[in-house]
């Protein structure tokens, strides 16, 4: 068991070094964003995300899920390579069809989203931009499943170097702002997908076969409403904080969002491109899977709650660090809030995975519509009296339900023996560590720094006290320690 979880937490770590490299450049870049664009405009910005996950995960359809469980599971090379080509061939096709119908109400699309019907040409490069991404799953789908996991990470990190100096060429010496960003995103995405097409050709027989896709959408067209869901969970507060707040208060809770945003890009979404590589050939061999799901989950909660334990006691200080502007340094306060919610997104995409197994994909849907319309009554009650922070407060709900009810669904599909009074430890360790770094105020701010930065990092060894490991956990870590230091 601790050797298929070593491979998950291999790959899960290589994959985050290209996932983290595409995702960070606007983090690592917000020193510069803060400077030369205003609030309002980093709202504009945060809205556009919210076109670029909806149209990204809307018209994808799930096919890329698809792929990888069609494929995952297929018996023969030739069966893949059709698997390949009707999944690329139908999504070219998609995503074109978009970018064509879309141009003629681009003026109108922008005067909905931003009351302002000149930027409609953001909306195009954004369509643009996520075709290239999408086209490019695919290749890099087959790469997780081959394992090719350091192939996988090159290219991206290649995207990444690519984008991280398009963007400051374009933004601090172009000054052209949040089209400067855009146009770094359509380069670089298109630039990814040339570098994967040798590799997918290889991959690929030029065979469609319209039985094989009729198969695949009937898995996949739920995620259509579960990407509408998930576009409402994750950024559709930003579009009603525009209508009943200001667009200053978007790119607060934008800038917030960002890096909150670091544990789920760190965690949450390197982990779910990880686990089907394991989770799927558990399955497929009958090896004892949900005693292998049930443990992932524990060490997946252990890191989501340490990691995101750091970000929430330190987030003043990152504010203040990544942004250089002062009207911006508010967004502060709604960061850990943010981050319970990424812990709560990270849980229930585990179990949205375990669904997929008695391919209970509809339930997924079912479950996300309702999370997603908690969160557009919760927004709109809480955010008039309360801004940027109702918004938080609304996502804790609106992901909260969604985690309960797929704990539900997994309990009755396909129930696990989940490790609950670990989990419960290990949650309540991490709230009771972040109170305590509340009362740490001396006034002396560097000894406040130190001191928060000790208390954070010794989460795990707190642990040992509560108590929270089991003895063969134990074990290999004493194995892990005595290795370091006999190395040394």
């Amino acid at each position: 068991m601790f050797q298929k979880i070593k491979q998950t937490a291999k790959h899960t770590t290589i994959f985050a070094l290209g996932k983290i490299s595409t995702k960070l450049v606007g983090f690592i870049l917000l020193p510069i964003y803060t400077k030369e664009i205003s609030v309002t405009d980093f709202g504009i910005l945060g809205l556009l995300e919210v076109i670029d996950l909806l149209g990204s995960n809307v018209l994808s359809i799930g096919m890329p899920q698809a792929l990888l469980r069609w494929h995952s599971l297929a018996d023969s090379a030739l069966k893949k390579r059709k698997i390949v080509f009707t999944t690329f061939f139908f999504l070219f096709l998609v995503f074109s069809s978009a970018i064509i119908l879309a141009s003629p109400f681009k003026e109108s699309l922008s005067n909905t989203l931003f009351n302002k019907p000149q930027y409609g040409f953001f909306i195009i490069y954004v369509f643009i931009s996520i075709s290239f991404a999408n086209l490019a799953r695919i290749p890099q789908a087959v790469l997780r499943i081959e394992e090719k996991s350091l192939y996988y990470s090159l290219t991206i990190l290649g995207q990444f170097t690519i984008s991280l100096f398009l963007n400051i060429y374009f933004v601090a010496f172009r000054k052209l702002g949040v089209e400067g960003i855009l146009l770094a995103n359509v380069i670089s995405n298109g630039l990814l997908l040339i570098s994967l097409l040798p590799y997918l050709i290889k991959r690929m027989i030029i065979k469609f076969d319209a039985h094989l896709l009729k198969e695949m959408l009937a898995f996949s067209y739920p995620f259509i409403f579960i990407a509408l869901s998930t576009t409402i969970l994750s950024l559709g507060d930003r579009y009603i904080l525009t209508k009943l707040s200001t667009l200053s208060q978007v790119g607060l809770y934008s800038l917030g969002y960002k890096i909150s945003n670091v544990l789920k890009i760190f965690v949450v979404d390197s982990f779910t491109l990880g686990l089907p590589i394991i989770g799927w050939q558990l399955v497929k061999d009958n090896e004892h899977p949900k005693e292998y799901l049930a443990k992932i989950f524990t060490y997946l909660s252990f890191v989501l709650l340490w990691l995101g334990l750091i970000i929430s006691i330190h987030a003043r200080n990152l504010i203040q660090v990544f942004a250089l502007n002062r009207e911006y340094w508010d967004a502060y306060q709604v960061i850990p809030f943010l981050i319970l919610g990424v812990v709560l997104l990270g849980w229930q995409q585990h179990l949205f995975f375990i669904l997929q197994i008695p391919k209970k994909t509809k339930q997924i849907s079912v479950i996300l519509a309702i999370a997603a319309i908690s969160n557009i009554i919760a927004n709109i009650i809480l955010i008039p009296d309360h801004n940027m922070m109702g918004a938080a407060y609304a996502t804790i709900i609106s992901f909260f339900i969604a985690f309960l009810l797929a704990l539900i669904a997994v309990h009755k599909y396909y129930p696990i023996k989940f490790e609950i009074k670990r989990i419960l430890l290990l949650l309540g360790t991490a709230l009771v560590v972040f109170i305590i770094s509340f009362y740490i105020n001396t006034p002396y701010p560097i000894l406040n720094l130190c001191l928060k930065i000790l208390i954070s990092l010794i989460y795990p060894a707190i642990l040992f006290v509560v108590p929270f490991y089991e003895d063969d956990e134990k074990k290999k870590m004493r194995e892990m320690i005595s290795r370091i230091f006999k190395n040394r």
